[in-house]
């Protein structure tokens, strides 16, 4: 694998645990696929997308952690609301920090001041069961579906193309018609 791919891979990961969504799946289903085809580790793979899921889950806690709560609870629209949406979060998260860790954003527990050791455990946990999911997923059934795509995709990519183009159509004429 070459550098710039593992700092690619690296990256989408990173941005995809700082945030709800990104482009770390795709990453890592890519660099999966690629290893399944022989050309890469996927041990590597793997231990880079795990070290990926770390840092950007522990960016968003301190990110969460350093400003979230002020954010939330800055004056503007539906400030009371928030006031209580936290009260009632931060009790429960507090309670449950171990499994808030494991199924929620690194930048919700530090929000509600997770302390870091049951942070750390739930993060790294859910970091792992991510990566082995999506990377030996897509190390397993990757070379299949890219198959399938040979045999069948470039008609079923023109199909759907040509569907898209008459719908998209359809719906223009149909707004013209109503406005005229």
């Amino acid at each position: 694998m070459s550098l710039l791919a593992c700092i690619g891979l690296f990256a989408a990961v990173v941005a995809t645990w700082i945030a709800i969504s990104g482009p770390g799946e795709a990453a890592l289903v890519s660099a999966g696929t690629v290893a399944a085809r022989g050309e890469e580790q996927i041990a590597a793979v793997l231990v880079i997308a795990f070290f990926g899921t770390f840092a950007g889950s522990l960016a968003a806690y301190w990110i969460g952690r350093a400003g979230g709560r002020r954010l939330l609870l800055r004056s503007g629209p539906l400030l009371a609301w928030r006031t209580r949406l936290l009260a009632r979060s931060e009790g429960l998260i507090q309670r449950r920090a171990f499994l808030a860790s494991l199924l929620g954003p690194g930048w919700l527990a530090g929000i509600n001041e997770v302390p870091p050791r049951p942070f750390i455990a739930g993060s790294a946990l859910s970091g792992l069961l991510w990566t082995l999911t999506i990377g030996l997923g897509a190390f397993f059934v990757g070379p299949s579906l890219i198959h399938l795509y040979d045999d069948v995709g470039k008609w079923a990519t023109i199909a759907a193309l040509t569907a898209a183009a008459t719908v998209g159509t359809a719906v223009l004429l149909r707004r013209r018609t109503r406005q005229a």
